[in-house]
């Protein structure tokens, strides 16, 4: 899904870019590349599918709720 998709590529940049974050010398310039990076893989699209399922569960519970 685009959703999963995304997920792997998030995990990837996080595993990548954020060790060098915090070993730059420039915080502020790595912190900036790592976002533009991040937000190149489609975060919103996993944000999507995560509430779908979270709002279907919510639902499911309801069920069982006295």
């Amino acid at each position: 899904t685009p959703g999963g998709t995304a997920w792997l590529k998030m995990t990837e940049i996080k595993q990548k870019e954020l060790p060098k974050v915090v070993m730059a010398p420039d915080f502020e310039k790595a912190w900036n590349e790592y976002l533009e990076a991040y937000n190149g893989t489609n975060p919103q699209a996993f944000l999507d599918e995560m509430q779908t399922e979270l709002d279907a569960r919510v639902e499911n519970a309801k069920k069982y709720a006295k």
